[in-house]
């Protein structure tokens, strides 16, 4: 979209050191990365979520040297950038560890930055970090964040003004996420995507129709995971049904395939920053089930049509973790809520196109973009005055 707008990009973004990414040959000047596992630094590439779908390392457990080698590196990166192409803005991803050491390196440098949810739960569950990455978040002149409340929690948290935050939210391929006619239902296709984690809500997911044995079903995961939860859920599911297909990690392109040939998307998260796979899901027509996340709330105004249909979220402690005692009643509620979209799409497997339009355009990526685009001059425009 950027490139549409007449703008010109440069990325700079950790991978590992044996990861190949193949660029066009017109971008790939455009592009540097920060090598993990050796070649810009020497441990495992560090997830801004403790379990992420690949191997990698997590912030919580950094050592100091370990953490001032990631923030030199990433500066130096930028450094090289700046002196490169001498960009007008700078747009960091996450109120973390690397948006601050560049804030704080170049704090005269027009720099906006974007918070997707993990950031902040990982200034709540790592509070050892919290006063460097304060130290130069909270200057900056513009953060994006998804949602009202999370605008709320990122004032309070970073100390940042109310007026340097704006509601961005995030936007949706519209070209690529459309409409299609569904097939017969019989089986009934439900469909989850994102990470095979229990933060993500799956094993209870997969307990939930297990309850399910009047209604032929058949349940396509895609999303990749890694370690002891993937292992995990992997076995549950092969114990619950023969009716549970594993796809791994999919293209945008194949994700709305799958999603057109579905009539039920579910995300039983139990944390979430903003779920933009439920947006892409309704716009190639799936009826939603999806827990009661504030996102939700903020997203569709209620009461909510009788094609999405939220469940109360258990009791959490550490922020995604059900307290024992309220699984049961989760997984029944989850349940519940399935069958009825279930017996639903028996009835009416195609969704009224109007209405789905309708509540899907002020997700279009080119509308959010227009706030995003604001955002930078007016990032351009502080800083000018700043330094005048």
């Amino acid at each position: 979209m950027s490139q549409i707008r007449g703008h010109s990009n440069y990325l700079l973004a950790g991978c590992t050191s044996d990861e190949e990414i193949n660029f066009p040959a017109d971008l790939s000047a455009s592009v540097d990365w920060v090598r993990f596992d050796g070649a810009d630094l020497p441990f495992s590439i560090v997830g801004m979520s403790d379990v992420m779908p690949y191997s990698s390392a997590r912030f919580r457990d950094l050592t100091e040297n370990q953490l001032k080698a990631y923030e030199r590196a990433f500066v130096s990166k930028t450094a090289a950038m700046i002196k490169k192409i001498k960009p007008d803005v700078i747009h960091a991803h996450h109120l973390w560890i690397m948006t601050s050491a560049i804030k704080r390196s170049y704090p005269s440098y027009p720099l906006i930055a974007s918070s997707h949810g993990s950031d902040i739960r990982q200034l709540i569950t790592c509070p050892h970090l919290a006063e460097r990455v304060i130290a130069g978040c909270r200057h900056l002149f513009r953060v994006l964040a998804l949602t009202k409340k999370q605008q709320q929690m990122i004032h309070s948290l970073y100390k940042i003004p109310d007026s340097h935050i704006v509601v961005a939210g995030t936007g949706f391929n519209d070209s690529l996420f459309t409409l299609k006619i569904k097939p017969k239902v019989d089986p009934v296709i439900l469909v989850y995507a994102g990470k095979l984690s229990s933060a993500k809500g799956v094993p209870w997911l997969l307990h939930a129709l297990q309850n399910i044995t009047d209604i032929s079903w058949q349940l396509h995961i895609a999303g990749e995971g890694a370690g002891s939860e993937k292992e995990a859920i992997v076995t549950l599911a092969s114990e619950i049904s023969e009716n549970v297909h594993f796809h791994g990690s999919l293209s945008q392109e194949k994700l709305a395939e799958l999603f057109q040939k579905a009539h039920v998307f579910i995300l039983p998260s139990l944390y979430e920053g903003f779920a933009l796979v439920i947006l892409e899901a309704l716009a190639c027509g799936c009826r939603i089930v999806a827990t009661e996340l504030p996102a939700i709330q903020e997203m569709f105004s209620e009461p909510y049509p009788d094609y999405i249909q939220t469940v109360t979220m258990p009791r959490l402690k550490d922020m995604d973790k059900p307290l024992k005692q309220d699984e049961q009643s989760f997984i029944n509620n989850l349940s519940a809520a399935i069958r009825k979209q279930m017996i639903a799409a028996t009835n009416q497997p195609d969704l009224p196109e109007h209405e789905i339009k309708r509540y899907l355009a002020p997700f279009k990526w080119s509308n959010i973009f227009n706030v995003i685009q604001k955002s930078y001059h007016e990032t351009i425009q502080m800083t000018s005055t700043k330094m005048a």
